[in-house]
């Protein structure tokens, strides 16, 4: 489908479209800030309200709206050889806002007893919407995120922040923040689950083999983050009356020696999830780590390349193979957390699906 993007005013007054643009990409997953750029010439005739006025930005797929945020910096740049001045133009999904809203705005913050992360997540939001103005994020359809928990808003803590600790906590939740149309106030959905996506066994990916629908890829077996000896401590300090607690990984131990480490303290005082949260690290990271990128693309004549959107989306989980000079590589489910998007200048959109859990896009601290 053609990809096309589209600049609008703070009231999504249509501004125009923007034509003969370059470097056009996208990034769209969960538990992350979208984002969208790309770079037009200077005389272009969209240059004077990317800098009069705040704008935001529209990418739709066909007829489906991928992307709608707020243009947070166009860049001009002169050519010393001579060449035609360009316009870079960076825009983010409204969850970016949540940077510049505070939550818990008092000197002892606001604490929510045995709540859901989840409805956490979304008062904290009707809160700065109601107190400080709109963020144009709407949050009727947020479900509950399926996780009790005691937490202190703030004091004076960035929301998206705030969100972050949420949903990556021990028991967290997924998140997105889809883009709305047709709504006079509110141009992004925010989401919770316990889990975005689903199982997608007809979205296969294979490298060298089966389908052959992998253009390029990289796989690297990492021993860096390994823990299979884990501590947990609570806020309070190891002089905690309630002591530390520690889980052996023997199985783990056993093969490759210790790896000990402190695990996040995730606010947990219970005994019994501050022993699970222990466990949990010390069996996951107790293997080593095998990270996979990957480009799709078609190989040869009988491959299929799954569809971005149609096949998969950010948060399913998807089968993946590889193989290289006879060797099985790797062979199991993949998780797509998010898929970059490249449009070139004819119109051609090539997927880079992101497999790897990433701490922040970086976006939200601009």
């Amino acid at each position: 489908m053609t990809w096309s993007f589209r600049l609008t005013n703070l009231n999504q007054v249509p501004i125009g479209e923007i034509l003969n643009a370059s470097e056009r990409k996208l990034k769209i997953g969960i538990k992350q800030v979208d984002t969208a750029s790309f770079k037009i010439r200077a005389d272009n005739e969209l240059l004077l309200p990317l800098f009069a006025e705040d704008t935001l930005l529209q990418a739709w797929q066909g007829d489906d709206l991928r992307f709608f945020g707020p243009v947070i910096t166009p860049e001009f740049a002169s050519d010393d050889s001579g060449g035609e001045a360009t316009v870079a133009v960076n825009a983010v999904s409204p969850m970016w806002r949540l940077n510049k809203r505070l939550g818990g705005t008092s000197a002892a913050g606001f604490t929510y007893t045995n709540t859901d992360r989840g409805a956490i997540a979304k008062n904290e939001i009707d809160a700065t919407n109601l107190l400080y103005g709109d963020t144009g994020i709407e949050t009727e359809s947020a479900s509950v995120s399926g996780s009790i928990s005691t937490y202190t808003a703030g004091p004076y803590k960035p929301i998206i922040t705030e969100i972050r600790e949420l949903a990556n906590a021990f028991d967290g939740f997924d998140w997105r923040c889809s883009p709305l149309t047709g709504n006079a106030t509110k141009i992004g959905r925010f989401e919770v689950a316990p889990i975005i996506g689903s199982e997608r066994p007809d979205a296969v990916f294979e490298y060298g083999c089966g389908l052959h629908n992998i253009r390029s890829m990289t796989f690297k077996r990492d021993l860096s983050n390994m823990m299979n000896d884990a501590y947990h401590i609570t806020d309070n300090g190891a002089a905690d009356p309630a002591g530390v607690i520690e889980f052996l990984n023997t199985t783990s131990s056993d093969i490759r020696g210790r790896y000990q480490g402190v695990v996040e303290s995730a606010g947990i005082f219970d005994p019994i999830l501050r022993f699970n949260w222990a466990a949990e690290n010390a069996i996951v990271r107790g293997t080593p780590r095998l990270i996979a990128t990957m480009t799709s693309d078609l190989v040869e004549d009988n491959g299929r390349v799954p569809v971005p959107f149609t096949d998969y989306e950010p948060g399913d989980f998807v089968p993946a193979r590889a193989r290289s000079h006879n060797v099985q590589l790797f062979d199991g489910l993949v998780r797509c957390y998010a898929i970059e998007i490249s449009v070139d200048e004819n119109g051609t959109a090539t997927y880079i699906p992101t497999l790897v859990e990433e701490a922040g896009s970086g976006a939200e601290e601009a």
